[in-house]
């Protein structure tokens, strides 16, 4: 069986606008919720960095109880 392989770069028309960076700027702004959510389009976009990007995740979860 072939498996076909899915471009994440597809999923997200504006993917280039997810970078860890806009997820660090908006945690130090308080806006724990929107950088969660970048980090879980970063985990899709960038898989062999899928457990950096969750232990991120976990600690902003654990910091600011989100």
């Amino acid at each position: 069986m072939v498996q076909n392989e899915i471009d994440t770069t597809e999923l997200f028309d504006d993917a280039s606008f997810y970078t860890e960076t806009l997820a660090s700027i908006y945690v130090e702004q308080g806006f724990y919720k929107r950088a969660l959510d970048i980090y879980a389009k970063l985990i899709l976009l960038y898989p062999e960095k899928s457990s950096y990007f969750a232990t991120l995740v976990k600690g902003i979860k654990e910091k600011y109880n989100q």
